[in-house]
């Protein structure tokens, strides 16, 4: 089995990923790249990141990644009237990249700093509060590189932004899709065994993901899982794991930053530390 689920961490985890837990599978929804994104305002060519965009009424709001995104879709809710006529920029400097050149083979990539916007040409959709803007096939009339991917309807890139001409209804929602889509994952990090005068304590984070639920295997009765999901338990020759509800992600594209990674955070403690 193909999977895209990463993970690291400090005490040697085993991970099984895959139909441990018995999901059901469900129908394959498109994951959404807003939540791990830098919420970000502009004001003329000035950047800040915001804690929420709900209530915004910047002139230029938008989402920064810290990885290229191959975006293909931007939906916003506006907290009244839809806004029409919006434009949409991304962020561009080098892409789409120059094919390989033997003998030498680079892997080019964008950065935050060095660039310029380049509007993109978008097919605006809205309905109430509620907009889309789903991009059209790449050219040249858009972006002078488009000669080496022609056509392709998504846009790799670290940044994108709505700009409006001027006072605008502040947003309730802002989305953001590439061609990945959901998938749901039952992992199982498996607890190293060892002497019983050692406590582990500990919490895990998702990234291009969800955790939906955690559950404890082989935990004794003084091991337990606290309702935000930090951890803690004592090492025992019986193998313990935690169990993981997750929803990961699908790349549908080669090369794609869309890739799931689970961390799991942990610290040992022994009886003599203070």
């Amino acid at each position: 089995m193909r999977n895209k689920l990463h993970a690291c961490g400090f005490i040697k985890p085993r991970l099984v990923i895959g139909t441990l837990l018995g999901l059901a599978t469900a129908s394959a929804a498109p994951f959404d790249l807003a939540p791990f994104a830098h919420l970000t305002v502009w004001s003329g060519e000035s950047e800040r990141t915001v804690a929420d965009l709900r209530g915004s009424a910047a002139s230029s709001v938008g989402l920064v990644w810290d990885e290229e995104r191959d975006i293909r879709e931007i939906r916003v809710r506006y907290a009244g009237k839809a806004e029409t006529h919006v434009r949409v920029e991304y962020w561009f400097k080098n892409w789409p990249y120059d094919p390989p050149h033997m003998p030498s083979i680079e892997d080019p990539m964008d950065d935050p700093w060095q660039g310029t916007w380049l509007q993109a040409n978008v097919q605006e959709s809205c309905n109430g509060q509620q907009c889309r803007y789903v991009f059209a096939p790449l050219a040249e009339a858009e972006n002078p590189r488009a000669r080496h991917m022609p056509g392709v309807t998504y846009r790799r890139t670290l940044k994108v932004r709505l700009v409006y001409g001027g006072a605008h209804a502040p947003l309730g929602d802002l989305q953001a899709y590439s061609d990945s889509e959901e998938k749901p994952e039952g992992v199982a990090i498996e607890l190293s065994a060892g002497s019983a005068r050692s406590e582990w304590t500990g919490w895990f984070s998702v990234y291009n993901g969800l955790a939906r639920s955690v559950r404890a295997r082989g935990f004794d009765a003084s091991d337990r899982i606290e309702s935000n999901g930090h951890w803690r338990f004592r090492a025992s020759s019986q193998e313990k794991a935690l169990l993981l509800d997750l929803i990961g992600t699908d790349p549908k594209l080669p090369g794609s930053n869309d890739v799931t990674v689970v961390t799991v955070h942990a610290q040992r403690r022994l009886p003599e530390d203070p």
